[in-house]
């Protein structure tokens, strides 16, 4: 018997070895136990299986202690998230309010946001006046219970919707810089010091006050609207990835590619890279998009340029969704969403060989379909296997909630992660991220003061 239990021990000791460990300070044991009393005085409150209820705790939560404390958090870098989908929907429709030149047209009684007036279009201060209106503004803005049953086909039709509605308000350059400007404040109070969005960006469509504006004047007033709010800031930044959608055809996808690149080689700093957007399960036979851009790529490269990527892959239930693999061929610096990498031993050995990240949207792939219950997500796996994984939040708009605090909060209770953990994932996000450098050294000290915080936190 004590030859059984020894053997049970070592096999305990070996799985158990934290793969990503780092050597807590003092101040960081002080905060954890304090951590620690944190997340349990939570599940005094919230049972596990309330947490598995999105839709019934997701406004109480704020309230905790802990979630207080995860928002003062530093968070490095998030790394997932859609440029139109930042703000929660009904700040979103507080600020719309603010604009008198929102128009609202209904199209097959779906309600489309536009910038300026068009034929058959009402101000948005008319429409809100009638009852009801604002509830269905709000609803075709965002999921709800209804809205993210079924299976994660039927849960992207409504998503698709939903992005359709405020689609066309960010062809307007007003518009566009004053919703980043409040857009990137809320990131900013949530603690994230850079963050790297991804954003669909035409080459026509774009106008300045009736003005017809080139895609590089467009590219020109995002960085303006950024270098804006960093003058003010400047221990907060921001990037672009452009993205392009998996339906459009070849020639499109050529086109965004090459438009992604020049802009890359324009602004190196900002515009970051490239993308492929879209329900991959649904649409998986695209593999020629992706040869559309392996060319693309392919010339820069021999031209002594790089072309940076940074793919969505593996957000799929099914081993047999070859985007996954298109990432991998592309070099894509990062694995959006990465769910299904789990079911790819190669891939995933060579994802932590070359430090790939893991862009983890654990409250997304859950209203999304791809993982019903957080304590089976493929990403506390992959951390504990020692990949480098960073928590996002794709689309906390449409989710009902700003930045990426309930992700923290979802994960520390549902994976039973500790605060040495946490700090790995955020440390990953830094290395993961376009400027790990400059990120990393605004990090450090807010961290260190956030620790020191914990550590003294009366409880």
């Amino acid at each position: 018997m004590e030859e059984f239990f020894q053997h049970k021990q070592i096999l305990l000791e070996n799985d158990q070895k934290d793969f990503n460990f780092l050597s807590p300070t003092d101040i960081e044991l002080q905060a954890s136990q304090k951590f620690n009393w944190l997340k349990n005085d939570f599940l005094a409150n919230f049972t596990i299986e309330e947490m598995l209820d999105y839709w019934d705790v997701k406004d109480s939560v704020i309230h905790t202690k802990l979630f207080e404390v995860l928002k003062k958090m530093p968070k490095g870098a998030l790394l997932h998230i859609h440029s139109s989908t930042m703000m929660h929907s009904q700040e979103f429709i507080d600020f719309l309010k603010s604009d008198s030149q929102i128009y609202v047209q209904l199209i097959d009684e779906k309600i489309i946001l536009l910038p300026n007036f068009i034929e058959n279009s009402v101000p948005l201060s008319e429409f809100l006046k009638i009852d009801g209106n604002e509830k269905a503004l709000l609803d075709s803005l965002e999921m709800t219970r209804g809205t993210s049953m079924g299976l994660p086909s039927e849960r992207w039709i409504k998503f698709g919707q939903l992005f359709s509605t405020s689609a066309k308000l960010f062809s307007e350059k007003r518009f566009r810089e004053n919703y980043f400007n409040l857009a990137y404040s809320q990131l900013y109070e949530d603690n994230i010091q850079r963050v790297e969005i991804r954003t669909n960006f035409g080459r026509t469509g774009y106008i300045d006050n009736g003005r017809i504006l080139t895609i590089d004047e467009a590219a020109e007033s995002f960085k303006t609207a950024t270098d804006r709010f960093r003058s003010i800031h400047n221990d907060f930044s921001s990037g672009f990835i452009i993205a392009c959608h998996k339906l459009l055809s070849r020639q499109k996808v050529i086109e965004a590619a090459e438009d992604a690149l020049r802009l890359h080689l324009l602004y190196p700093d900002f515009i970051l890279g490239f993308d492929i957007v879209g329900e991959e399960e649904q649409y998986n036979e695209t593999e020629e998009i992706y040869e559309c851009v392996y060319q693309v790529k392919s010339k820069a490269k021999e031209n002594g340029q790089d072309f940076p990527m940074f793919f969505h892959a593996g957000e799929v239930v099914s081993k047999h969704a070859p985007t996954i693999y298109d990432a991998f061929v592309l070099e894509s610096k990062r694995i959006g969403h990465g769910i299904s990498l789990i079911k790819h031993p190669v891939l995933m050995q060579i994802a932590k060989t070359k430090k790939i990240t893991i862009e983890c949207c654990p409250i997304s792939n859950m209203l999304l379909g791809y993982v019903r219950d957080l304590r089976v997500h493929a990403g506390l796996a992959y951390l504990n296997q020692g990949l480098s994984v960073a928590i996002g939040s794709d689309a906390p708009g449409l989710f009902g909630y700003r930045g990426v605090t309930h992700d923290w909060l979802w994960i520390c209770i549902l994976w039973g992660i500790d605060l040495m953990q946490v700090k790995r994932l955020v440390k990953n996000s830094i290395d993961g991220c376009t400027e790990p450098d400059e990120t990393r050294r605004i990090w450090e000290p807010k961290w260190a003061e956030f620790v020191n915080y914990l550590a003294n936190l009366e409880i």
